[in-house]
């Protein structure tokens, strides 16, 4: 009996060991697969952006959507939001409206972080809140909005002003005040410029002062994370070296590193919240005489679009990663009126026609259309956009 037991543990053993060779065969195979599919994937895209598009088709037998005058258009998920004097409106890849929500704005601003889209009214005083479920919150000022920016949690930074000063402001979601920083002319300085980080602790916002001549311009951060949000005067670095030149644009990555472009830089800093360091700096015309003409962040990228005194190319697409390394520099040989930057891709559109370039400054696609553009939003991927021409929104696809 005992040698009978002895046997069926020892098969017993074996069968196990088979058993988990196989399944250690299997996890093997489960990696492999897995690997090839991830290497499919980044393969596909890559091949995406070498290829060149020279047409377009309509993806829809007809008109998904009929516009009003002045709407404004910003990518979403893999569908868009469209602002307008009557409300917003989140429309999915399919051209399907998932919310509209009715409001009053004399001239909507649209933003996203994460998952959370913000509509400014610029000179009222209202900021509306939603996700891709709809309406989140309100946010109603005292001021005249003149600039707007939110964090992924639904903050919402202000810059406004009244009859006689300027305001830096945040407020939480549900509307409560959590600072307001009063500026002037003659004081801390006209502000030019502003961006708040992800999570609303950092400020930094550029400046004018006129109290003095020459002019002095620069740049100041302010914390206000924990205990701080109450200090007016939590000044943790300024920065006034910048040669007399106006800082325009003011754009956060992330919760530490920040871009600030003035009239002929690029300067960009790190935080860690309590102190400020200037990390590098570039000569935008240091080869070529210019001026900025458009600046455009999204993601880890900033994307200039400079005017300069090329006839045969007459402007030029620079674009930086948040590291402020350099990562193109790349001619353009028409000029046109509008720009975004969108899932790596800077979109640009004249009166009928539009290109695209990757930010690593290949040309994508440059076409005409038979009507004026209005704009063109991107859709996922894969070389879908929606096209806004007329006041009319079809899908297209590029080939």
């Amino acid at each position: 009996m005992a040698g009978k037991n002895n046997k069926k543990t020892k098969y017993d053993e074996v069968a196990a060991m088979r058993e988990k060779k196989k399944k250690r065969h299997n996890s093997h195979i489960w990696i492999i697969l897995g690997a090839l599919g991830a290497a499919a994937v980044i393969i596909s895209v890559i091949a995406f952006n070498m290829r060149s598009y020279s047409s377009y088709r309509n993806r829809d037998d007809e008109v998904i959507k009929t516009d009003e005058p002045g709407a404004v258009y910003m990518s979403y998920k893999d569908g868009y939001i469209r602002g307008s004097h009557s409300g917003a409106e989140y429309v999915d890849a399919n051209g399907k409206t998932v919310w509209n929500e009715p409001a009053a704005f004399s001239e909507p601003k649209i933003m996203v972080s994460g998952d959370k889209v913000f509509v400014a009214d610029i000179g009222g005083n209202r900021v509306d809140i939603f996700d891709a479920a709809g309406h989140t919150g309100k946010v109603e000022t005292p001021y005249s909005i003149y600039a707007a920016t939110g964090t992924q949690d639904g903050r919402v930074a202000l810059m406004t002003q009244d009859n006689n000063s300027n305001y830096l402001e945040l407020y939480e979601p549900d509307g409560e005040a959590v600072y307001s920083i009063k500026t002037s002319l003659g004081g801390d300085g006209y502000p030019l410029a502003f961006d708040v980080s992800r999570d609303g602790s950092v400020l930094a916002e550029s400046y004018v002062k006129a109290k003095e001549k020459p002019v002095e311009t620069g740049i100041r951060f302010y914390d206000f994370s924990g205990n701080n949000a109450s200090d007016s005067n939590k000044i943790t670095g300024e920065f006034s070296d910048t040669d007399g030149e106006l800082t325009g644009e003011i754009c956060f990555f992330d919760n530490a590193n920040v871009a600030a472009v003035s009239e002929g830089r690029v300067r960009f800093y790190s935080t860690d919240g309590k102190s400020i360091t200037l990390k590098s700096e570039y000569d935008i015309f240091e080869e070529y005489d210019g001026t900025v003409k458009r600046v455009l962040k999204s993601g880890d990228r900033l994307a200039l679009i400079l005017s300069v005194t090329d006839a045969e190319a007459p402007e030029r697409l620079v674009v930086f990663g948040d590291n402020g390394r350099r990562l193109c520099d790349q001619e353009l040989t028409e000029s046109y009126d509008r720009y975004s930057l969108e899932g790596g891709n800077v979109i640009m559109t004249g009166s009928t026609r539009f290109a695209i370039y990757t930010t690593s400054g290949k040309e994508v696609t440059k076409q005409k259309t038979e009507k004026p553009v209005s704009a063109i939003i991107g859709n996922g991927g894969g070389g879908k956009y929606f096209l806004v021409s007329e006041g009319n929104v079809q899908r297209i696809k590029l080939s």
